[in-house]
């Protein structure tokens, strides 16, 4: 029999905000941050992960932590980031969720929105203050992300957003001959370059296919989808 717990799990996994209310609501007792043993998942991931709204709130208002992890690290605010839930990275962030929290795919969720073009979110992000020129373990920051995947208006959102007394982008940087150590985006002279191209051209079809694919933590997005089945 299935405790209390995996039965809220598996509501905010599949959206069922009835069956989520009432557990809520009810007198019984239970951990509103319980773990999916598989993966590490709370319920507050699955429904920040599945873009569920209604959901998000409910488990918020009764106070569930924003800050729990999965086993790759990843927090519901990144998880929201790379999905583009604008208006749940919204809500994790009024919660006090970690802003600049970096997960074991060396992403934060600045990085996230920025690999998948969520220029409203980058903004978002941007604006609560997370830190732009934090940088992973392979020396990439989020701008740098965004030149990768080719996300020309997050690309020029950086360029809008960022105070010049504060950093010179990487594209002024190409355009003054700046240092690295001058801007820590350039992170070296094929950045530079590759953005220079693809922001003096009108289309950046066909440039760069042999660009790898994001990387996801596939494990857990194929066994979230899976279960969503039964």
């Amino acid at each position: 029999m299935r405790s209390i717990e995996e039965k809220l799990w598996d509501g905010c996994l599949k959206n069922k905000l009835k069956k989520v209310k009432s557990i809520l609501d009810g007198t019984q007792k239970f951990n509103i941050n319980w773990q999916d043993k598989r993966d590490e998942t709370t319920p507050l991931f699955v429904a920040s992960w599945s873009g569920y709204v209604p959901i998000v709130k409910l488990l918020l208002d009764a106070g569930a932590d924003v800050n729990i992890p999965d086993d790759y690290d990843t927090t519901p605010l990144i998880v929201a980031s790379e999905e583009g839930h604008e208006e749940i990275v919204k809500l994790l962030l009024d919660n006090n969720a970690d802003i600049d929290h970096m997960s074991r795919m060396h992403k934060t969720a600045l990085m996230e929105a920025s690999c998948g073009g969520f220029t409203r979110i980058v903004k978002l992000l941007l604006d609560r203050g997370a830190d732009y020129t934090k940088k992973n373990k392979n020396n990439k920051t989020a701008l740098d992300f965004a030149i990768l995947y080719q996300k020309k208006d997050v690309i020029n959102l950086f360029k809008k957003e960022i105070p010049e007394k504060r950093l010179m982008t990487v594209i002024d940087a190409a355009n003054t001959g700046l240092t690295n150590q001058d801007n820590p985006f350039a992170n070296n002279f094929e950045n530079i370059e590759t953005l220079k191209e693809f922001m003096d051209s009108d289309t950046a079809k066909g440039r760069r296919k042999s660009i790898k694919k994001r990387k996801k933590s596939n494990r857990i997005r194929k066994s979230i989808k899976k279960r969503r089945l039964f």
